[in-house]
């Protein structure tokens, strides 16, 4: 028995060469498998259509002003996004249900066999319901269905795989027209929608619009104008009230000093009467004869005692004179208090035309801030008016001038051979696979033989020298 770890090229090359029946008959067992692989393997074709998917207008037709960034990566994600949905359940439904109008879903059928009638293939499956079978109509859609985008370009193809090619090409035309249909119908219905909303939104403003019109137009005594001016002359009639008052208030406080001094006045006798806040003929005169009498009693009192005539006379007389200080002076407070009282009145007055001022002119400001705000809104209103005049013309424009944004570049196209199987790739890997397991069959076969056939078998099976070695005959 040969062992792998001894084994040579030189014997590696005999020992192949005395089992090449064997290796050529796996290699042509192998390669005979795979003609029968290539002969029951029903053959594939691969129907192709492009679908471009164009570029969306970023410059608005009326005014020629950018509405969109223009950018790679969006038109790249807008590639990628239309190529995965074409593979979307809800458009495979509406595609497997225009096959079976038209008999061309055969997910069930073998060749040499008829197409399956729709009624057929509801029932089929394990649940039996129409559901469950549309499902794996659409599961199958989805296996033979591949969406490849095109490198640097706009467009991605939609590859259909079919054992026949013209269903393979009928599947391939379905299902890009129903998709490019389908985003014609949802672009269409969302230019509805947005025109729709769009129309509502300007209703509302214009009605808006018109309602703060009719506010300002509705009183023009309120109008801003109008309003500024009689805010102006409030503030200046506060203002020449104000003045007023704090005059009268001024002089009704020198009036209670006057009458404070007059009424101290009076408690006190021997003050002096120059510092009488008030003047009179009559008070003059009654100081200048208390004055005099004093002046002439001084003197009696130094000529005659107090019990004298004279000075009683006297004493008399300077009591009389204080008395009618007193009477005088009280007539001045009484006539003080008097200018007082009205001084206090007319404070009060001026107290209350200055807070009715200041009340109108707090609501004169209420209306002139209440009719800027509407004004202010009525602009904000006019220009969000424009703006929605100016969408809604441009989307009219470039709703009568759009073009569909996906469109089927021609119709789909199938190779005049199939992709699978591969006939000569899968002969080629038979005879290469039975190479290789011949070849192995052999180095098996080789292990586990237990005859002598060279002088190393010999030395290692016997445990003996080798002498010599007798030439095969010839």
């Amino acid at each position: 028995m040969l062992k792998p770890q001894e084994i040579d090229l030189k014997q590696l090359g005999s020992m192949l060469s005395r089992r090449r029946l064997l290796i050529l008959a796996a290699a042509g067992a192998c390669f005979a498998l795979a003609v029968v692989v290539n002969l029951i393997t029903r053959p594939i074709y691969v129907a192709t259509v492009s679908v471009e998917v164009r570029k969306e207008p970023n410059r608005s037709p009326l005014t020629g002003e950018a509405i969109a960034s223009d950018q790679w990566q969006s038109d790249n994600i807008a590639v990628f996004t239309a190529a995965e949905l074409v593979t979307n359940r809800t458009l495979l439904r509406d595609v497997a249900l225009k096959l079976k109008e038209r008999g061309l879903l055969q997910m069930f059928a073998r060749r040499g066999q008829p197409t399956p009638r729709p009624e057929q293939t509801e029932t089929a499956g394990g649940d039996g319901s129409p559901g469950g079978a549309l499902n794996r109509e659409i599961d199958w859609l989805i296996g033979i269905t591949t969406v490849k985008p095109v490198r640097d370009t706009r467009l991605f193809n939609i590859e259909v795989e079919h054992w026949d090619p013209r269903t393979a090409t009928s599947i391939a035309d379905i299902l890009a027209g129903t998709y490019a249909a389908s985003q014609a119908s949802w672009l269409a219905s969302a230019d509805s929608s947005r025109a729709g909303e769009m129309s509502q939104q300007m209703e509302e403003t214009k009605q808006r619009i018109k309602k703060l019109e009719s506010s300002l137009n509705g009183s023009s005594s309120k109008a801003p104008v109008i309003l500024a001016e009689q805010l102006k002359q409030r503030t200046d009639a506060i203002a020449g009230l104000s003045e007023s008052y704090v005059k009268i208030h001024t002089d009704r406080l020198a009036v209670g000093a006057r009458i404070d001094r007059v009424r101290a006045m009076m408690r006190d006798s021997l003050r002096n009467p120059g510092d009488l806040p008030v003047q009179s003929e009559t008070l003059d005169g009654l100081w200048r004869n208390l004055l005099a009498r004093q002046t002439e009693l001084a003197r009696a009192r130094e000529v005659y005692k107090d019990g004298h005539p004279k000075v009683m006379m006297l004493v008399s007389e300077l009591r009389t004179i204080r008395e009618g200080i007193n009477a005088e002076l009280a007539k001045t407070v009484s006539a003080l208090e008097q200018e007082d009282a009205v001084l206090r009145q007319r404070e009060k007055q001026l107290q209350a035309a200055i807070a009715g001022q200041e009340a109108r002119l707090h609501q004169i400001s209420g209306f002139l801030a209440q009719q800027m705000t509407i004004q202010s809104e009525l602009q904000s209103s006019r220009v969000v008016y424009d703006k929605l005049s100016t969408v809604v013309q441009e989307d009219q424009v470039s709703g009568a001038v759009r073009y569909p944004l996906v469109r089927v570049v021609g119709s789909a196209t199938v190779g005049s051979k199939p992709v699978r199987p591969r006939r000569l790739l899968n002969m080629m890997l038979g005879i290469v696979v039975g190479l290789m397991s011949g070849t192995g069959l052999a180095l098996l076969q080789e292990y586990l033989r237990q005859t002598i056939r060279t002088p190393i078998d010999a030395a290692e099976q016997l445990d003996l020298p080798v002498l010599g070695m007798i030439p095969k005959r010839t």
